[in-house]
C-alpha cells in the first residue's frame, strides 16, 4: 500500500478503537458462561472418562486460549492508541522545531519556504 501522505485523524481512531474495544468486553463477558455450559456437558454425559477429558481439554486449551484473545485484543488498542499519540507528539514537534528554524533563515527565504501542519511527509525510496 503507498503512503501519499500523513494523514492520521486521532479522534477517529479513537472512536474506532473505543468501539471494538467495547464489543471485545461483551465477548470476555462470556467466557464464564462457556465454562459453565463445558461443565454442564461434562456432567450431561455422566460418563467419569468423558467427564474427565471435558474438564482436562476446557482446563488446557479453553480458557488460556479465550484469556490470550482478550489479553491481545486489550494490547492492539493500545498499542494503536500508543502510536497515534507518538504521531501526534512527533508532530507537534517537528511543528516547533520547524517553526524555530524559519527565524534563522535569511529574510528572503523565510516567505519561500511551504509551511505544512502536519511535518514533512516520508518520501518512497
Amino acid at each position: 500500500m503507498a503512503l501519499d501522505g500523513w494523514d492520521i485523524d486521532p479522534t477517529k481512531v479513537q472512536a474506532i478503537v473505543s468501539t471494538a474495544s467495547g464489543r471485545t468486553e461483551g465477548f470476555e463477558k462470556d467466557f464464564p458462561a462457556l465454562g459453565t455450559e463445558l461443565s454442564e456437558m461434562a456432567a450431561a454425559s455422566k460418563s467419569g472418562p468423558v467427564m474427565e477429558a471435558l474438564n482436562g481439554w476446557a482446563e488446557k486449551t479453553v480458557q488460556p486460549g479465550l484469556e490470550s484473545v482478550g489479553g491481545r485484543l486489550q494490547t492492539t488498542f493500545q498499542g494503536t492508541m500508543d502510536a497515534v499519540n507518538a504521531y501526534v507528539l512527533g508532530d507537534a514537534r517537528m511543528a516547533g522545531d520547524a517553526q524555530d528554524l524559519i527565524g534563522t533563515l535569511p529574510e528572503d527565504e523565510q516567505s519561500a519556504r511551504p509551511h505544512s501542519p502536519h511535518g514533512p511527509v516520508p518520501q518512497a525510496l
